[in-house]
């Protein structure tokens, strides 16, 4: 007799979290104390190749793919699903950072080029120059609601460098290179963004340096840089801080294991008394994985 052993891992919505995506269409949840991520889930039609970014005015999460296509996803928090797209004018966002109700964005129209500040209109996904910034692909935005300071951090093989970047010119003024405590400049970062407790995050890209797909956080006057703990992406090309508000839902993440080492496909179910579930069955593959059920209201 086969035995396949189920745990249940009950996830909560937060009133603060942090989220990361990777070129590979992965959503996590991250907690900024340890780093450690929890799958959302993986949008299966593209890749958020760029970046992610929460609007707090309306609840919504979009995503940038450039998998040869320019459009501008909104995400579904839940699921890490596509919920419709805008195509904008051209190539990659490769930062984007709303300020009020205004979503900026630093876009590149070839790989390594030059970048402009833009603002994107998340309607029909046009755009609005502002200027350019004087630099190459700047791979994060995010804006300092205290200082009322705009924070970029630029992309490439060589140390990462923070800059602050004018809303009104869209030009860059460097801060300071990204160094570790250990003087080892920070490459490849794929995104920053404050946290609730005021914290500057950045995210290591895939091919970055050294810990890849790693959280790390970030002084802002010096640009020194304390790595809190790896994800589980292999490289974090998005990050955003969602204030969800409230708790309204929960998820349980269930893997399998068979007591004799038996490989087989499992169907798992859920119900509830109340309220509304993503799914009431689904299948765990042969090869492993996991499935989420999220419970609403």
């Amino acid at each position: 007799i086969t035995f396949a052993l189920l745990s249940f891992l009950p996830i909560s919505a937060t009133a603060a979290t942090l989220l990361a995506s990777d070129q590979a269409g992965n959503l996590f949840s991250v907690d900024t104390t340890t780093g450690a991520g929890t799958p959302i889930g993986q949008e299966t039609q593209f890749p958020l190749a760029t970046e992610i970014e929460y609007d707090a005015g309306t609840g919504v999460l979009y995503g940038d793919e450039t998998n040869g296509n320019t459009n501008l996803h909104t995400i579904d928090m839940l699921t890490g699903l596509s919920t419709g797209f805008v195509v904008h004018p051209c190539c990659a966002l490769n930062g984007m950072e709303f300020v009020g109700p205004v979503l900026y964005a630093t876009n590149i129209e070839g790989p390594g080029g030059p970048s402009t500040l833009v603002v994107v209109d998340v309607g029909t996904g046009g755009f609005t120059p502002v200027g350019l910034t004087g630099l190459g692909p700047i791979s994060g935005l995010a804006y300092d609601t205290n200082s009322a300071t705009m924070f970029g951090v630029t992309a490439g093989g060589g140390a990462a460098v923070l800059v602050t970047i004018d809303l009104t010119t869209g030009v860059a003024t460097p801060v300071a290179d990204l160094l570790d405590g250990t003087g080892t400049p920070v490459t490849s970062v794929g995104s920053i963004e404050f946290g609730s407790d005021g914290v500057l995050y950045g995210g290591v890209g895939l091919n970055g340096a050294p810990n890849p797909g790693s959280l790390f956080s970030i002084d802002v006057g010096t640009g020194v840089s304390t790595f809190i703990g790896p994800t589980g992406l292999q490289g974090i090309t998005g990050l955003t801080d969602a204030v969800t508000g409230a708790p309204d839902y929960a998820g349980f993440r269930v893997t399998k294991t068979f007591s004799d080492g038996l490989i087989a496909d499992v169907e798992v179910s859920i119900s509830c008394n109340d309220g509304f579930v993503n799914a009431d069955s689904a299948i765990i593959s042969s090869d492993g994985g996991s499935f989420r059920f999220v419970v609403t209201d």
